[in-house]
C-alpha cells in the first residue's frame, strides 16, 4: 500500500502540469491589421492581440504597436482612402507590410521638423501610399530588406534614408523635399520606372556616401542644391553608382556637378554610365553636367549613345569637369551644346587617364578663353572613333586646347570649329587645335580640316587647323597648313593642305551605333582608303576594328582616314532581283530560279548566298555564283510533297541588299483555292476615272466562296473595297477601282492577299487636262 506522501507527490505534480499547460505561451501568428481611423491613438490594450484604441477603432499607430507586441514573422497593414496626420510614429521592430489605396487616396502626414515617419531594423514594404512633412520619412537600418513601391514622398526632409539595408524602389515619386530625397550610407538600393524631382535644399538629391546605387529607367529632374555640390547625385568615399537608361536633366548646383558630383580623391568611388541616358540642361560652377574629384567614371555608350547636352558652368567644364587621377573611359557618348568660360565640352585638371572611343563633341563653347570642346591640363588623354564638329572657343583651340599632358589621337576628325570666335583683338589660334608648349599631340589617321579661325581687328595671322608642334605617325589629313604647325616623327601618307570633301553634319540611324553624329565621307573623299597600308591602329598598336557607328572598320580595300569609315565603291555590286519561273506549284516538283545583279559580275564571280524559311518543305544550295562578265545565274528549287497548301519562302542576299520571293506548295489533287492572279482592265488611267480589277484562283472556290484582301500603297489616290468574296463554284471575281484627281503622275501598286499568297499589279493615275474651246457664234 502506497504512503499518503507518495499520493500527495503525485497530486501536486499533475496539479503543476495542468497549471503549467494553462500557462504555455499562444503560438506567434502573422498578424493583418485593416485602419479604419484617421485618429493617432494609441492601442487601448496590447495583451488582447486587437488593434483598437480607446474608442475602438484601429489606428495606424495602434496597428504599430499591436504588430510590435506580438506580430509574427509577416505583418500587414491594410490602409483604406485616407489621409492620416500622425507624430513621430513608434519604431517597428517586426517584419511588415504597409498598403495604401494609391497615392492620391492613402496619404500618412506628419507634422513638421522632428517627426519620424517608418523607422526599422527589419524587412519593410510599402505599398501604394503617400507620405508627407515628416523629417525622416522612412528610415531602414541594418542588413534587412526595403521595398518602396508605386508611392509618393513629397515635402518631407529626408524622403527615405538607408543604412546597411537592401532597398528597392519602384515606380515612385520624390519630390518637393528640403534636404535628401533618398540618402545611404553603406546600404545598397535601386531605382527603378520612378521619378526624382524638384527637390531643393542644401543637398542633393540622392546622396550615395558609400554602398551602391542603380538608377534603371528613372528620371532625376529639376532637384537644386543651395550651397553644396551634385544638384541631382552626389557620390562620395566608396559609393558606386550605375546609370542606365535613366534622365539627370535641369538640375543646379551652387558648387560643383550640376547633375552629378563625384568626390573622392584619395578613396575609390564609382560612376558607371551605361546603355541610353540623359545628362541634359544642368547647370553649376564647375562641371555643369558631371564634376569628379578623384574615382572612376566609366561610360559605357557602347550600341547606344549617352547624351551629355546644354549643360553650363561659370568657370570651367561646361558638360564635364574632371580632377581625378584615376583611368576613366568614355564610349558613346555624345558631349554637345555645353558652354563654360573654359573648356565648354570638357574640362580636365589631373593627371588621371582619360580614354575616349566612338563619341562626338558637336556645338560646345568656351566662353571666355579656351578649348570650345576639351580644356586639356596635364591629363593623358587618349581619343579614337571620335568627331569633333562646330565647337569654337573666343581664344585659342575652338576644338581642343591642351595645357600640358598628352593628347593622342588615332581616326579622330576634327572639322567646322573655330577659334577666336568673338573676333577680338586678342590673337586666338588653333581652329581645331592649339598646343601649348609643356603639352605633346600625338596624331595618326586623323582629319583635321575645314576649322576656322577668325582674325582680330590688329592680328592677320591665322592658324585654322592647328597652332603648335604635333608627333605625327603618318596617314592624316591636314587642312589649311601654315607655319604655326609643325610636324616631327613620321609623315609618311600625310596629305597637306587638302580639302577632305566631307559632308554635312548627320546621323545613321541604321547603323549600329545609332545617333552618332559625324561628318560621313564623300564619294570623291581623298580619305578613303587613305589609312596606313598595314591598317588602322590604337596608340598601342591594336588593330581599330570598329568606326565610330559600330562598323567595320575597312570597308574597301583598307581603312579610311577619319573617325567614320565610307561603305562607297565607285562601281558596287548589287542584288537586283530573285525571280522565279512559277510561284505555284504541286509538291514534288522543281522551280527554276534566277537571281539577278545590276554590273557584270567580276573577275571570280559574284557570290549569291541562298536562304530558305524555317521549316519549308524545299532544298536549294547555299550559294549560287554569278559567272564573270554576267549580271544573272539560274539554280534550282527541290520541292517536296504536302498534305495541304504549304506557303515558303527563299532570301537570296549580297552585301547589304536582300531580295525575297514567296510561294505555294499544292498537295496532289489538291481541293483548295489558290490566288493565282491579279488583273487590271487598264494599267494607266487619268484622275476622277475608274477601272475594274479582277482576281482569279487556280481551281473554283469551295463552299462559302474564298475572300482575297485588297490594299494598296497610296489609298489616298484610289479606293477599293477592303476585299472580295469570290463565290463558290466560281474562279473568278471582278471590283471596282475609283481614282481621285492628281496634279502629277502617281505611280500605284495595288496588292491581292490570300493568306500568305500575295498578287500585285501596277498602275499609274494621271492628271486630266481639260481644253476649253470658244464659244462659235454666229
Amino acid at each position: 500500500m502506497k504512503s499518503k506522501s507518495f499520493v500527495c507527490v503525485r497530486i501536486f505534480i499533475l496539479i503543476a502540469f495542468l497549471i503549467g499547460l494553462a500557462w504555455t505561451p499562444k503560438p506567434v501568428q502573422a498578424a493583418t491589421f485593416i485602419v479604419n481611423s484617421t485618429a493617432d491613438h494609441k492601442d487601448a490594450d496590447l495583451s488582447n492581440s486587437e488593434c483598437l484604441d480607446q474608442y475602438g477603432f484601429c489606428t495606424l499607430r495602434a496597428a504599430i504597436e499591436q504588430i510590435n507586441y506580438d506580430g509574427g514573422a509577416s505583418n500587414t497593414i491594410e490602409i483604406g482612402a485616407l489621409t492620416i496626420p500622425v507624430s513621430t510614429l513608434p519604431r517597428i521592430k517586426k517584419n511588415l507590410t504597409i498598403n495604401g489605396q494609391g497615392v492620391n487616396n492613402t496619404i500618412i502626414k506628419g507634422n513638421g521638423l522632428g517627426q519620424g515617419g517608418f523607422d526599422t531594423d527589419y524587412n519593410l514594404v510599402i505599398n501604394n501610399l503617400t507620405m508627407e512633412f515628416f523629417e525622416y520619412a522612412v528610415t531602414s537600418n541594418g542588413k534587412r530588406t526595403l521595398n518602396i513601391n508605386n508611392s509618393k514622398f513629397r515635402k518631407n526632409v529626408d524622403a527615405i534614408t538607408i543604412s546597411l539595408s537592401t532597398a528597392t524602389i519602384f515606380q515612385t515619386t520624390i519630390t518637393e523635399n528640403t534636404r535628401y530625397a533618398i540618402r545611404s550610407n553603406s546600404g545598397e538600393f535601386t531605382l527603378n520606372f520612378s521619378t526624382i524631382n524638384k527637390n531643393v535644399g542644401n543637398n542633393c538629391a540622392i546622396e550615395v556616401h558609400a554602398g551602391k546605387a542603380f538608377i534603371l529607367d528613372s528620371a532625376i529632374s529639376e532637384n537644386s542644391n543651395l550651397s553644396g555640390n551634385g544638384g541631382a547625385i552626389c557620390i562620395g568615399y566608396s559609393g558606386r553608382v550605375t546609370l542606365d537608361n535613366s534622365k539627370v536633366n535641369y538640375n543646379i548646383a551652387a558648387g560643383y556637378g550640376g547633375g552629378i558630383s563625384m568626390e573622392g580623391y584619395n578613396s575609390y568611388p564609382e560612376l558607371l554610365i551605361m546603355n541610353t541616358n540623359e545628362i541634359n540642361n544642368n547647370h553649376a560652377t564647375k562641371g555643369g553636367g558631371i564634376y569628379l574629384n578623384g574615382g572612376y567614371l566609366n561610360i559605357e555608350g557602347k550600341n547606344a549613345i549617352v547624351q551629355i547636352n546644354h549643360n553650363s558652368a561659370t568657370e570651367e567644364g561646361g558638360g564635364i569637369y574632371t580632377s581625378s587621377n584615376k583611368e576613366n573611359l568614355f564610349q558613346g557618348v555624345l558631349i554637345s551644346n555645353n558652354t563654360a568660360e573654359n573648356g565648354g565640352g570638357m574640362y580636365t585638371a589631373t593627371s588621371g587617364n582619360f580614354i575616349i572611343q566612338d563619341s562626338a563633341f558637336i556645338n560646345n563653347s568656351a566662353t571666355a578663353g579656351n578649348g570650345g570642346a576639351i580644356y586639356n591640363n596635364v591629363n593623358h588623354r587618349y581619343i579614337l572613333n571620335t568627331t569633333f564638329s562646330g565647337n569654337q572657343a573666343t581664344n585659342h583651340g575652338g576644338a581642343i586646347y591642351t595645357k600640358a599632358g598628352i593628347v593622342d589621337l588615332s581616326n579622330v576628325t576634327i572639322t567646322e570649329n573655330t577659334c577666336n570666335s568673338d573676333s577680338t583683338s586678342q590673337g586666338g589660334q588653333g581652329g581645331g587645335i592649339f598646343i601649348e608648349t609643356d603639352s605633346k599631340l600625338n596624331i595618326r589617321n586623323s582629319i583635321v580640316a575645314g576649322n576656322f579661325d577668325i582674325k582680330g581687328a590688329t592680328f592677320d595671322f591665322s592658324a585654322p587647323e592647328i597652332h603648335g608642334t604635333i608627333t605625327s605617325y603618318g596617314y592624316n589629313l591636314f587642312g589649311v597648313i601654315t607655319d604655326w604647325l609643325i610636324a616631327t616623327n613620321i609623315l609618311t601618307g600625310n596629305q597637306i593642305n587638302v580639302n577632305p570633301q566631307l559632308g554635312p553634319l548627320s546621323y545613321d540611324e541604321y547603323a549600329p551605333r545609332i545617333d552618332s553624329f559625324h561628318h560621313p565621307l564623300l564619294n570623291t573623299s581623298p580619305a578613303i582608303n587613305g589609312g596606313n597600308p598595314a591598317g588602322c591602329k590604337d596608340r598601342l598598336g591594336n588593330p581599330i576594328l570598329l568606326d565610330q557607328l559600330g562598323r567595320e572598320r575597312t570597308q574597301l580595300d583598307r581603312c579610311d582616314i577619319g573617325a567614320v569609315e565610307s561603305s562607297y565603291d565607285a562601281n558596287p555590286i548589287a542584288l537586283s532581283g530573285l525571280t522565279l519561273n512559277k510561284d505555284i506549284v504541286v509538291g514534288g516538283n522543281q522551280i527554276n530560279a534566277s537571281v539577278y545583279i545590276n554590273l557584270d559580275a567580276p573577275v571570280g564571280g559574284t557570290v549569291i548566298t541562298l536562304e530558305k524559311s524555317i521549316g519549308a518543305p524545299i532544298t536549294l544550295p547555299a550559294t549560287v555564283t554569278i559567272p564573270e562578265g554576267s549580271k544573272s545565274q539560274t539554280f534550282t528549287i527541290n520541292t517536296s510533297t504536302v498534305s495541304e497548301n504549304t506557303y515558303a519562302a527563299v532570301f537570296a542576299r549580297h552585301g547589304n541588299t536582300e531580295r525575297k520571293v514567296l510561294f505555294t506548295l499544292l498537295p496532289e489533287n489538291h481541293t483548295q483555292s489558290v490566288l493565282m492572279k491579279l488583273m487590271l482592265s487598264t494599267d494607266r488611267i487619268g484622275g476622277s476615272q475608274t477601272l475594274t480589277g479582277t482576281v482569279k484562283l487556280d481551281i473554283p472556290a469551295p463552299t462559302g466562296g474564298v475572300v482575297i484582301s485588297l490594299s494598296s500603297n497610296t489609298p489616298s489616290v484610289i479606293s477599293l473595297p477592303a476585299s472580295v468574296t469570290i463565290d463558290a463554284g466560281m474562279t473568278s471575281k471582278d471590283f471596282t477601282i475609283s481614282t481621285v484627281p492628281v496634279d502629277i503622275d502617281v505611280d500605284v501598286v495595288i496588292f491581292a492577299t490570300q493568306n500568305l499568297v500575295t498578287k500585285e499589279a501596277a498602275l499609274q493615275v494621271y492628271p486630266l487636262k481639260f481644253v476649253f474651246l470658244p464659244l462659235l457664234t454666229k
